[in-house]
């Protein structure tokens, strides 16, 4: 077998077995054997360390591409176990929508660090610049095999099909094939990339500098925009700016062009830049208008965070355009320092990767926490008094276990100040009649015990019509035959007037299980979760099934706390 031969077929190996590892810990979720923080993390690790093996293997020696491949898998698991501390379940994390991202962005900046440490060195700017692009092209081509490899599966069965044989498409969707198809087709695509060209032909990775030289031609165009709507911002005010749109968002996009156009026609080093000066001068306009647009992405940023305090999402807007900035400062300072401006600018980026890498990892670790950040923020807001939207309760929910925190806090202070009840809930809009939808929920949702219509009909009093409606999806969406929800009545809460109701409901792809306490015009909402592990959502609908049949049992919880109130300390068995 030739040396071309074995490499593909090792790297279709690796990629094939990758696959297979994630299926596998996939699959250990739903058994609850296993905490999903920590299948997450360990996927983390496996996906990380595939990646960079395949993406490695070739600019690296063999054992070398494994050692630095396994290191960063290690450091990749270890920072996503660090940032689902803050959450009672993976799938928390990953609906906050705002860390994968991140992670994915530390992982992707080390790897031609890692690349040139064996070759040239690590601040060897030219090799760098080469190994980034090339990183980005090969990632890009390399999926492209999968893409095209399904295609090709998906249109052979759908020809198959139409003669009544229908065998390819179980066999594809059968437990770890679409993994292992994709593991496959993705090793041997990068495999075919990292192999050497015949003499004279160019190298399809290697040229991908050159076929990005056009780009350079777009500096000019965006250097004038840039500098129209600086104008137009001088001229008419930030406010009457990108109505409808988030101006942050688009400034920073922009931001983020330019750099990249300046960087660009920088080059790898100076033989690399384009003689054109019209290009030149572009890039240098671009150089010193970069921070200024920058500056006003930070500044609408903070705007918001003014007028309504922090997210996690205006967390990360900031932080992004905060790179930018710096990105701009340091583009400006190279410029105004004279000639050699572009020498410089490749000198800074070099440092301004490190430092996005430093920013990447903090993120993933207590010292810069989203939720933890976003929550204290939200509710110093709402105990000082500041206009509630009525939302509040809900994205502290979403916040993982600070959010979780704050709510207790917020749910405590609302009992002394009445006030505070709107930042718990939305009040029923006037004039909006849902007497017909709760009558149309009433007769489809089973209730435990049948007796508890007063509290079930108190809090389908106080949903609005969009809930009521999705209750009545829920309960549509059928569970062995039964209807996939249910409302248990019980007196949870023995410390506050009143029962409480827990609504479950099947929610097509997954399940939920929430508290709903009836305030006086609004609803207190509260997820349910297990002392110890995590509830899936396979055990949640076989709750829903025998909670029609029987109400659950109601037993005080096994737990004594040092303080009191919700700023007393308990210890989870």
């Amino acid at each position: 077998m030739s040396e071309s031969m074995r490499r593909r077929w090792t790297m279709v190996a690796i990629g094939a077995g990758g696959g297979l590892a994630l299926w596998g810990l996939a699959e250990l979720a739903p058994a609850d054997a296993v905490d999903d923080k920590l299948i997450a993390g360990t996927m983390t690790a496996v996906a990380a360390f595939v990646a960079a093996l395949l993406l490695l293997i070739g600019p690296l020696a063999g054992r070398r591409a494994l050692a630095s491949a396994a290191l960063l898998g290690l450091v990749s698991g270890g920072l996503m176990l660090l940032m689902l501390a803050r959450f009672d379940s993976a799938r928390d994390l990953l609906d906050a929508g705002v860390h994968v991202p991140v992670a994915m962005a530390a992982f992707l900046l080390s790897l031609p660090f890692l690349i040139t440490a064996a070759g040239p060195g690590w601040r060897d700017y030219p090799a760098l610049f080469q190994e980034s692009w090339s990183l980005i092209g090969r990632s890009a081509l390399g999926w492209m095999f999968p893409g095209v490899t399904w295609a090709v599966i998906l249109l052979s069965d759908a020809l198959l099909d139409i003669v009544g044989i229908g065998a390819l498409g179980r066999l594809v969707e059968w437990g770890a094939m679409p993994l292992l198809i994709t593991g496959a087709a993705l090793g041997l695509g990068m495999a075919i990339l990292g192999e050497p060209r015949p003499p004279g032909q160019p190298h399809l990775v290697g040229r991908l500098v050159w076929l990005l030289a056009p780009l350079r031609l777009l500096a000019p165009v965006v250097l004038a925009v840039s500098v129209v709507f600086v104008l137009g911002v001088l001229v008419q005010g930030f406010s009457g700016l990108f109505v409808g749109y988030s101006a942050a968002t688009v400034i920073t996009a922009v931001a983020a062009v330019a750099i990249t156009l300046v960087t660009l026609v920088a080059g790898q080093d100076d033989a690399d830049v384009p003689e054109n000066t019209v290009l030149r001068g572009a890039a240098r306009g671009l150089a010193l208008v970069a921070p200024v647009l920058a500056g006003l992405a930070l500044a609408a940023v903070m705007q918001r965070v003014g007028q309504y305090g922090w997210t996690p999402e205006r967390l990360m807007a900031a932080m992004l355009a905060a790179v930018a900035l710096c990105h701009g400062l340091a583009y400006l300072v190279a410029v105004l320092r004279g000639p050699g401006w572009m020498a410089r600018v490749r000198r800074a980026n070099l440092w301004l990767a490190l430092g996005m890498i430093g920013l990447a990892v903090l993120w993933q670790t207590p010292v810069l926490n989203a939720e933890r950040i976003s929550a204290r923020s939200q509710l110093a807001r709402a105990l000082a008094g500041a206009t509630p939207d009525g939302r509040l309760a809900w994205e502290l929910e979403d916040w993982g276990r600070p959010g979780q925190a704050a709510l207790v806090e917020l749910l405590a202070a609302a009992e002394a100040r009445p006030e505070l009840a709107g930042w718990l809930g939305p009040v029923e809009p006037a004039g909006e009649d849902t007497t017909a939808l709760q009558a149309e929920v009433r007769a489809v949702l089973p209730l435990q015990p049948a007796t508890a219509s007063a509290t079930r009909d108190a809090v389908l009093g106080l949903m609005r019509s969009y809930e009521l409606q999705e209750v009545l999806d829920n309960c549509a969406e059928r569970i062995d035959a039964a209807p996939g929800c249910v409302m248990v009545v019980a007196d949870l809460w023995p410390d506050t007037p009143g029962d409480e109701a827990v609504l479950a409901r099947n929610m097509g792809r997954w399940a939920a299980l929430e508290l709903l306490a009836p305030e006086r015009d609004y609803l207190v909402r509260v997820h349910l979760r297990r002392i110890e592990g995590e509830i899936t959502d396979k055990q949640m609908r076989r709750l829903i099934v025998d909670w029609q049949k029987a109400p659950p049992e109601v037993v005080p919880v096994r737990l004594n706390q040092l303080g009191t109130g919700p700023r007393g300390l308990f210890a989870a068995p």
